[in-house]
């Protein structure tokens, strides 16, 4: 029965001590500078006010707006990351393209017409991981991102139908939260979400410089072209 109780305990021993030496392994792997490259699928959504209400001298009621935004995002990026035991820390360059938001009004009920707004980004970002485990972490990133918005619309004015299309390029502060998955030395995962602080599109002043200025004129401001960007996508990286 001792020696029963004996080979018991040294199995256990063994076994733990096994276990030990696979965690400092995988551990050990995370030292040292490691470049990689990724893509990112999921969500993303122009943040534009769909629902939104505006008055120009022109109209006699409010305007009242609708449509539709967030839909299918995609990104690419590449990165420098130096790990030291459960720390990581580095750099990341990534672009980023969000679905197109549309936002449709009616002008006194007889002008319909429809925004259409695209953007798509750069950014320039900081990097950090914590590792909870060889293989579970949390990521965070903060940096700027040159942001690509180009917004379009199209008025029927009783006449005909009048189209404009115009852009806006910003540089603007992003973030993003995520937790990870080491599958193995190689290859990770993630689930992360971004947002970029751009300033809301706003809707009445460039509706209403067009309007002011008449549609033929078609000369509403740029700065009015931004909107904050978000994203929450499913990620896999590959570190060389």
């Amino acid at each position: 029965m001792k020696i029963s109780r004996l080979t018991s305990a040294s199995l256990l021993l063994i076994a733990f001590n096994v276990s030990s030496t696979t965690v400092l392994a995988d551990e050990a792997y995370m030292t040292g500078g490691h470049p990689y490259v990724g893509g990112a699928f999921g969500y993303g959504d122009i943040l534009i006010p769909t629902n939104n209400i505006f008055t120009t001298p022109f109209l006699s009621t409010p305007e009242t707006t609708s449509g539709t935004t967030g839909g299918s995002a995609y990104g690419v990026d590449a990165g420098y990351l130096y790990y030291q035991t459960h720390w990581a820390y580095g750099g990341e360059l990534a672009y980023d393209h969000y679905p197109a938001s549309t936002m449709n009004f009616n002008l006194e009920g007889a002008l319909p017409g429809n925004f259409d707004f695209k953007a798509s980004d750069i950014a320039l970002l900081a990097v950090g991981k914590y590792f909870f485990t060889p293989q579970w972490n949390i990521v965070a990133k903060a940096g700027a991102a040159y942001v690509m918005n180009q917004a379009s619309y199209s008025v029927n004015d009783y006449y005909n139908t009048v189209n404009n299309t115009q852009s806006n390029n910003i540089i603007a502060p992003v973030v993003g939260l995520g937790a990870g998955y080491q599958y193995s030395s190689h290859l990770g995962f993630s689930l992360e979400g971004q947002y970029i602080f751009a300033p809301e599109f706003n809707a009445q002043d460039w509706l209403g410089n067009a309007l002011s200025l008449g549609f033929d004129n078609k000369t509403p401001s740029k700065s009015d072209i931004t909107s904050p960007l978000l994203a929450v996508r499913l990620g896999i990286t590959y570190s060389l």
